[in-house]
């Protein structure tokens, strides 16, 4: 019996290696060459629209990856919503006067993904309780086989209404697309957002690059954590600032991914409801270390039959 155990044990092994989720390259850069000095500004939408209403498209849930950009149907694309106004109640969602979520509010710090045929003029209407409400009128289609993540937010401290933040991912690049969406709104948001390297140093000395809220740039595939910190008096890029939030962040070549700083300061006396800056990945971390664990927990098991 020993003898097979010898001859098993690599296996087994191999297979564990195998699904044990990668480490950043100690010498490689977070993001990708120039990528930096390249981030690009997202589009604020107000909620004003004016056009006229096209014919309703319908919106469904989509069974498809959001990370999979080459998985959407050819004539479609994918319409990620997400729900950032801080409020106790959720947000109902009608694309061209049509119902998409009755009965499921989008509750806050909530990410819902649509498949679906948008044109140039469709509205998509939100509605938080009984009195406020948004329109955003699509102006900027995605082409097929792309992904649109629309944030919904509030205007401001002293503009209690719903506003929009939207970006299309470029479905023609192959690399790894991270845009980052400010939704943060009030006092208490002198922080900075950083992707950080975990592995290679120390936490006080640890790889990190920093991120321009309302951006997107191109990352390098690996396991980091985004980190949103806290500014101090004489550290104005927050580098080592205290952290206020972090996510763990493990990006895969050619996907698309949104990271949020939520939350709001708002003044005594506002009605709204008041949140801590947070840190929100779209889509979360992968489980790769479940099926890690799951194969060790299996190992153990065969090894302890095999050992009496």
């Amino acid at each position: 019996m020993r003898s097979l155990l010898l001859v098993l044990l690599p296996s087994l092994l191999a297979l564990a290696r195998a699904a044990a989720p990668a480490a950043a390259v100690s010498g490689k850069g977070i993001l990708a060459p120039d990528s930096e000095s390249k981030q690009a500004s997202l589009t604020s939408a107000g909620s004003n629209a004016e056009k006229e209403t096209q014919a309703a498209t319908r919106m469904v849930p989509s069974s498809v990856s959001f990370l999979d950009k080459h998985a959407v149907r050819d004539s479609q694309q994918e319409l990620a919503v997400c729900n950032l106004y801080p409020a106790t109640d959720g947000v109902l969602i009608y694309l061209n006067s049509q119902p998409v979520n009755v009965g499921s509010p989008l509750m806050y710090r909530n990410c819902t993904l649509y498949s679906t045929s948008l044109k140039d003029g469709d509205k998509i209407d939100v509605q938080l309780g009984s009195e406020l409400k948004g329109t955003y009128q699509v102006t900027m289609v995605p082409s097929a086989k792309t992904v649109m993540a629309l944030a919904i937010v509030r205007a401001s401290t002293a503009d209690a209404k719903i506003d929009f933040k939207s970006h299309v991912f470029a479905g023609d690049i192959e690399s790894t697309q991270l845009a980052t969406v400010d939704a943060y709104v009030g006092k208490g948001s002198d922080s900075a957002l950083f992707v950080e390297d975990p592995h290679s140093y120390p936490e006080d000395k640890r790889r990190q690059e920093a991120l321009k809220f309302d951006s997107v740039a191109a990352v390098t595939p690996g396991k980091y954590v985004i980190a949103l910190r806290q500014k101090a008096a004489d550290d104005a890029k927050a580098s080592s600032g205290e952290p206020l939030s972090m996510a763990e962040f493990e990006p895969a070549a050619g996907k698309m991914y949104v990271v949020f700083r939520t939350g709001a300061g708002l003044e005594s006396g506002d009605p709204g409801m008041s949140a801590d800056p947070e840190v929100l990945v779209f889509p979360g971390a992968a489980s790769s270390t479940a099926s890690l664990s799951v194969l060790l927990v299996a190992a153990a098991s065969f090894l302890s039959l095999l050992w009496k």
